[in-house]
């Protein structure tokens, strides 16, 4: 499958034109069909992998998972999330409350991802 077929694809599924797609990801009318003879640059790849949802090598066929595991944030990243943040309405999050905003976060991030 092409860059292109990919990409006009995942698209459908969003219930997303191909325009609808160009505007969101801020290219110029026309600039997927391109994509049948000519190789989009990495901006413009980046941009509507991102609109979609996906990785860039998701829509490069390079893997078939649409999403990259090393955009999952790992529990440290989490972590420091929470720097600068240790306080709300002037009392201390306690660890048990910052176990439930992580576990909040990661069901949401897995719930984008499908």
């Amino acid at each position: 499958m092409t860059i292109f077929e990919r990409t006009k694809e995942l698209a459908k599924e969003k219930g997303f034109t191909l325009r609808q797609l160009e505007e969101k990801a801020g290219l110029g009318t026309k600039s997927i069909y391109s994509w049948k003879n000519y190789t989009p640059r990495g901006s413009n790849l980046q941009a509507v992998a991102d609109v979609l949802n996906v990785s860039v090598d998701y829509l490069l066929g390079n893997t078939d998972e649409k999403k990259s595991s090393q955009n999952e944030p790992t529990d440290k990243d989490l972590e420091d999330a929470f720097i600068g943040a240790e306080a709300y309405d002037g009392k201390p999050i306690t660890d048990h409350d910052k176990e439930v905003i992580k576990a909040l976060i990661k069901g949401y991030l897995n719930t984008k991802e499908g």
